[in-house]
């Protein structure tokens, strides 16, 4: 999750390791899911992601839990297994989610298919998907 601080409810010195350091001992006592209420107070913007992986289903519910409607962004590489998006398609219904599919550039992904650039270059090709 990517968050934009916002101005520091105690004066810090302007020290960004200071504003780190306050965070984490306002986070530690409290639970999952008062984190996230509290992430939410403290940031006004939050990035939510999900690989719809099967680990995935316990951050989707302490957000449904947490009584948050966020947007969650699902990077669709287009190599995903056909189980991976039929999982998402189950959390996508079952917690009721808006989720915005990013997809690669269409000609890079295209080429990156043919060429088969995984077995090779998996990094180039994780790059540009």
């Amino acid at each position: 999750m990517l968050k934009t601080l916002k101005k520091p409810k105690q004066d810090t010195g302007g020290k960004k390791r200071n504003d780190i350091d306050l965070l984490n001992k306002k986070y530690l006592r409290l639970t999952p899911v008062q984190r996230i209420r509290e992430l939410h107070r403290d940031f006004e913007k939050v990035l939510l992601t999900s690989s719809f992986g099967t680990t995935a289903v316990y951050l989707l519910w302490l957000y449904q839990k947490a009584g948050i409607r966020q947007p969650v962004y699902f990077i669709d590489t287009t190599f995903h297994f056909d189980e991976t998006l039929e999982y998402k398609a189950v959390l996508t219904k079952l917690f009721d989610l808006e989720v915005n599919d990013i997809l690669p550039d269409e000609e890079k992904n295209k080429t990156s298919k043919n060429e088969l650039l995984w077995q090779y270059d998996p990094d180039e090709c994780c790059r540009i998907n």
